[in-house]
């Protein structure tokens, strides 16, 4: 279906405009700020209604915009007030009119927003995005989400490849930290690297019996010094007397070389053990390192793999895309290939015929596209596009800034229609 006939009244800067086009190509022209886009936006106005309507949709100072868009198969009315309210009628050339319009209109209105010649200069992350706005694709934010295992995650764009981009450097960035810990790990290992296994010595005997032999060694020189002040202190001899033969009674029957001889073996000893248990404390803490780098590994594995799901998982999507044309296609790195070319590769007429075939794609029913910045196509574009709409049967609007009328577009002026 095409439009037959277009009639619009007070709709954004439209006074009044009743047009009939007689070509695929519908050139609507006029200077700036005319009323050509107000022309333009009225087709997709009728058609989508509230979904589809600025903030202020009717003319200022009007009390009711109105649009009337005549198909091959059907009348379209629609009425809209200042608050974006509208009536919508829809007959059928026969006479029958439904009960619900709206859903009519829905059925075979796939995306007039879609505008080829926008698409084509478009940069490749927005022809993209545009592409898979108008696709069916089989993406779940929850499985994404599910992938990334991170309560802390959740996509901001709603961007499909830019939502995976998130996850990808979502966990990237925590991969990052953890091979920080993995590095110091393997740094700090590397100073255990001669340590080996080796079993921890309870060296308190040893410390006990070191001190009962230091405690008798020193209560022996008690005894020798006693022993002189009993020569020097005959007063106090019977005294002195009485604690050395307490303290001999303490000591036993034990000579000090051998104690001496002892305490010296003892001291050996217990350094042996402490060294001992220096190496062993060294070895634990090796295993203990070597725990924590085991964990980090295993941590840093996981990111890998969960890393590799969701980079599959966007290659299985842009896979399973109903793209609109066969040839279509998204790179991994989310580039539009057509026919296995990049998109940005092809030449300005390509560009512009794929865009119109891809435009054609989206919309089977209502073969109707919108052109805005049509000054953007030159004359030899503008007869490639006609050529093109020819073939397919197709009426593409196109919006021009001209400073007079040619005879051949729609000339608006200051609101209206010149005839």
């Amino acid at each position: 279906m095409k439009i037959v006939r277009l009639q619009v009244e007070n709709i954004k800067r439209i006074k009044a405009a009743d047009i009939t086009p007689n070509d695929y190509i519908v050139k609507i022209t006029g200077k700036n700020e005319a009323g050509k886009s107000s022309v333009i936006d009225s087709i997709f106005y009728a058609l989508k209604g509230k979904r589809g309507l600025p903030s202020q949709p009717v003319r200022e100072g009007a009390k009711k915009g109105k649009i009337r868009l005549e198909l091959d198969d059907y009348i379209i009315t629609r009425i809209i007030n200042p608050d974006r309210s509208s009536t919508l009628k829809v007959e059928a050339k026969d006479g029958m009119r439904f009960k619900n319009p709206q859903a009519l209109l829905d059925k075979f209105i796939s995306d007039l927003t879609f505008d080829p010649l926008e698409f084509a200069n478009a940069d490749s992350k927005t022809q993209t995005a545009i592409l898979l706005k108008a696709s069916k694709i089989d993406f779940s934010v929850n499985k994404l989400k599910e992938l990334v295992n991170d309560s802390d995650f959740t996509p901001k764009s709603e961007n499909i490849l830019d939502a995976f981009n998130e996850a990808i450097d979502f966990l990237k960035q925590e991969r990052r930290l953890v091979n920080k810990d993995r590095r110091r790990l393997q740094a700090t290992l590397e100073s255990y690297k001669d340590v080996e296994e080796i079993d921890v010595v309870n060296p308190q005997d040893i410390i006990d019996e070191l001190q009962q032999v230091e405690d008798k060694i020193r209560k022996i020189d008690e005894i020798d010094s006693l022993t002189k002040e009993i020569k020097e202190l005959e007063n106090r001899l019977k005294q002195l007397k009485r604690r050395r033969k307490e303290l001999a009674n303490i000591v036993g029957n034990v000579d000090r070389n051998e104690l001496v001889a002892r305490k010296t073996e003892l001291k050996d000893k217990l350094k042996q053990v402490t060294d001992q248990n220096a190496v062993a404390s060294r070895y634990q803490e090796k295993v203990a390192l070597l725990k924590q780098l085991a964990e980090v590994e295993e941590r840093y594995n996981d990111l890998d793999e969960r890393i590799d799901k969701i980079i599959d998982y966007r290659a299985e999507c842009l896979a399973k895309a109903k793209l609109p044309l066969a040839k279509l296609s998204i790179g991994e790195d989310g580039e539009i290939l057509y026919d296995g070319v990049p998109f940005a590769q092809r030449g300005t007429s390509k560009k512009i015929l794929i865009s119109a075939a891809i435009g054609a794609a989206l919309n089977p029913t209502l073969r109707i596209m919108l052109i805005k910045n049509g000054n953007d196509l030159d004359s030899d574009h503008m007869e490639l596009l006609a050529k093109w709409a020819a073939k397919h049967d197709f009426q593409i609007w196109v919006e021009r800034v001209a400073d007079t009328p040619d005879g051949i577009s729609f000339f608006i002026e200051d609101g209206e229609l010149k005839t």
